[in-house]
């Protein structure tokens, strides 16, 4: 940023302060901001939807070469903090840990792995493609098969299209249920009046 803009390192509230300490006037410091997030959003723009990893993380270059979305999704499962029942009951958002898809226990990111009913056929191409890739498949018997398959480069593609179908999927549920509420919108209000002898 600072190459772009001289003085400017980034749009911080420590780096206004600097430039009214350097005893810019108010214009000046207006401009020089003005210029910076002009070039934000250019860089931005530039870069594209890449995901932007905090300062000493070491990037895995497929996952950096995915779209945001996905990328987000991705660590959120290697770090546990994907919106999961689990995580979500966790955090208090949620009153029980238990799948809603499969009734089956607790979901988690093994259970999503190893056993959830739900996520059958994802989970089976998933397999498909961690075995293309010469990567041994999670078990339910085994100790950590989160922590293995997040650790091994080889199955990165793999768990990204795992991870990008459970979001398409429910992408798709929610767009169907959002249609299904509209459309059902307008039959719920006719029976009412009809009860009550408006129509």
């Amino acid at each position: 940023m600072e190459q772009q803009v001289p003085g400017i390192k980034a749009l911080s509230y420590a780096d206004d302060i600097g430039l009214v300490a350097q005893g810019s006037s108010v214009s000046e410091i207006c401009r020089q901001l003005e210029a910076a997030a002009k070039a934000a959003i250019k860089r931005t723009q530039q870069v594209g939807q890449a995901y932007q990893p905090p300062r000493g993380w070491k990037l895995d270059p497929i996952v950096a070469s995915t779209p945001k979305h996905l990328a987000r999704r991705y660590y959120q499962f290697k770090t546990s903090h994907t919106p999961i029942e689990a995580y979500l009951h966790r955090i208090k958002a949620r009153d029980s840990p238990n799948c809603l898809g499969c009734s089956r226990g607790t979901e988690t990111v093994r259970h999503l792995l190893t056993n959830c009913r739900q996520w059958y056929h994802q989970r089976e191409k998933l397999y498909a493609g961690l075995a293309k890739a010469g990567v041994k498949a999670p078990q339910d018997s085994e100790q950590c098969p989160k922590a293995r398959l997040f650790q091994d480069p080889k199955a990165t593609t793999a768990l990204l299209a795992f991870i990008g179908a459970i979001r398409e999927r429910e992408d798709n549920q929610q767009t169907w249920e959002q249609a299904y509420k509209t459309d059902n919108w307008g039959i719920e209000a006719l029976d009412e009046g009809e009860r009550e002898g408006e129509g």
